[in-house]
């Protein structure tokens, strides 16, 4: 089975890059055949090892338009029909629906492929806050009106919510996997009190205001125990996240921010903490569920983690998996410390859960026997 896996992450969002990454390899595992890569590599769209375009990833207006309007370049030159030869699959990574990619998808059917198309959240129309751009929210609304017509084109979509159906379309429901051979296990060195981890591209919906405020609570109420708050990774909540430290003499020498932080730099972070934090912040995205792709960054690291809503991977019963409320209320810091001191579980056990049940190959071959 031959396989074409299209995505436009660029190498700056590090977790969903290593996502991508890992999904290849268990598919060429899986099929025993290489897996050509559509994909954004140093401000350049490649096609396998053919360079395409430029496709630079900046955040400013101006470099917003420009993107557009690579990826309308981009679109037309993948018509080609050399491109798709003896491909029987064409897996593509979410991206929003505009004419021209309507107009890519019904050349994509006309080459007989098998077209699956993976939306990592669903349903996804509130993850766009109502202060994002008009130019966020234009496309947004041309987003909802081309979307009715996946259904011509897309046999399947790749959810890891539980729809049976999206957008007409039959869905092939998976979970988030983890690659072990690229997550070291902690190796914990001695530091005083508690050490709390945040790792994150810092969206409003991972709810890092909501740990800030919490611990800010405990400080007030008399919390005795001493607390680092560690947050790795940069985005657009970040300038306020600052703010709320600044303007809080008593978190000043609580939390360091860190920025963006991989390889051996991140791993020490991770040595010296005990307790990660998975998103506390998705009723701000209207979900209740989800299948994160840190959580099990953290589970194969063999740290124990609080979350804030239900993930598919992991019962409540897990002694090492810690659930508070999904919503805007503070959480409980003298609780969760107390539910730290008390875990009987290594970094070993916790790592073994995630050898047991988070696999990619696993998860992608789910999608290999359903296509």
């Amino acid at each position: 089975m031959k396989i074409i896996f299209f995505s436009l992450i660029p190498e700056e969002i590090l977790g969903v890059r290593k996502k991508i990454k890992a999904q290849v390899k268990a598919l060429e595992k899986l099929t025993r055949s290489k897996v050509i890569e559509a994909r954004i590599e140093k401000e350049n769209f490649y096609f396998g090892e053919e360079k395409v375009s430029k496709y630079k990833f900046k955040k400013d207006f101006i470099n917003k338009i420009l993107r557009r309007i690579n990826l309308v370049k981009i679109l037309i030159k993948l018509k080609k029909e050399e491109y798709y030869k003896n491909t029987d699959v064409i897996y593509i990574r979410n991206f929003k629906c505009t004419p021209m990619s309507i107009n890519w998808l019904r050349f994509l059917k006309k080459q007989d492929l098998r077209i699956l198309l993976e939306i990592p959240t669903y349903p996804y129309d509130k993850e766009i806050k109502n202060n994002s751009s008009i130019l966020v929210k234009f496309l947004v609304w041309i987003d909802k009106i081309y979307r009715k017509k996946l259904n011509l084109y897309v046999d399947k979509i790749i959810t890891f919510s539980e729809d049976k159906e999206i957008f007409n379309i039959p869905c092939i429901s998976i979970e988030n996997g983890i690659d072990l051979e690229e997550v070291k296990l902690v190796e914990k060195k001695e530091h005083k009190g508690i050490n709390f981890i945040s790792v994150s591209q810092c969206h409003f919906w991972h709810g890092i205001d909501r740990v800030l405020y919490s611990l800010l609570q405990y400080i007030k109420s008399g919390g005795k125990e001493e607390i680092r708050f560690h947050i790795v990774g940069e985005g657009t909540e970040t300038p306020k996240l600052k703010k709320i430290v600044e303007n809080n003499i008593e978190l000043q020498d609580m939390v360091t921010f860190y920025g963006f932080k991989s390889g051996e730099e991140l791993d020490e972070i991770y040595n010296n903490s005990d307790i990660a934090l998975g998103s506390l912040g998705f009723y701000r995205s209207g979900l209740e569920k989800g299948s994160t792709l840190k959580m099990r960054e953290y589970c194969a690291k063999g740290l124990p983690f609080v979350v804030g809503y239900d993930d598919t991977s992991f019962s409540k019963d897990l002694s090492f998996y810690y659930q508070v409320s999904n919503d805007e209320s503070l959480l409980d810091i003298e609780k969760i410390i107390e539910w730290y001191k008390n875990l009987k579980v290594t970094p070993e056990e916790i790592r073994k859960y995630a050898e047991d049940n988070l696999s990619w190959d696993k998860q992608m071959k789910k999608v290999i026997d359903n296509i």
